[in-house]
């Protein structure tokens, strides 16, 4: 059985030290959520810190940026931990999308599932790009 340790983005200093606690506890990876900061530096520092664990996003906001800003950030954080790095998705609530990220929230589950299938058209064409360039 694995568990994870959730916390939201905080300084790279604190969650360098954090990630090294949390390996040496014993725990299998830290799950990031989006809030005030977005999760990207902060899991990128804490895999340096402790490469043992895995990581994830719990949740990215998917409706306030492009498919392909995504599929770029978790691509670059899979290829960079070694393949720890999973990317979930979320929502967030219309008002946020809306309003704070000027960003469109219509018939969120058929957009999400658009969204899905944009992020991993992209990585299909990476992986793609990337297998033919070696």
């Amino acid at each position: 059985m694995e568990f994870d340790v959730m916390t939201r983005a905080t300084t790279w200093d604190n969650v360098a030290t954090l990630a090294r606690r949390v390996e040496a506890a014993g725990f299998s990876g830290m799950q990031f959520t989006e809030g005030h900061q977005v999760p990207w530096m902060n899991i990128a520092a804490a895999s340096l810190a402790a490469p043992s664990l895995h990581f994830s996003t719990g949740i990215a906001i998917a409706f306030a940026r492009s498919p392909m800003i995504s599929a770029e950030i978790a691509w670059e954080l899979a290829q960079n931990t070694g393949g720890k790095f999973r990317l979930g998705l979320g929502s967030q609530v219309k008002a946020h999308i809306e309003r704070r990220y000027a960003s469109q929230f219509d018939k969120p589950a058929p957009q999400m599932k658009d969204y899905v299938l944009a992020v991993k058209a992209c990585l299909g064409t990476m992986a793609a790009t990337t297998s033919s360039a070696c």
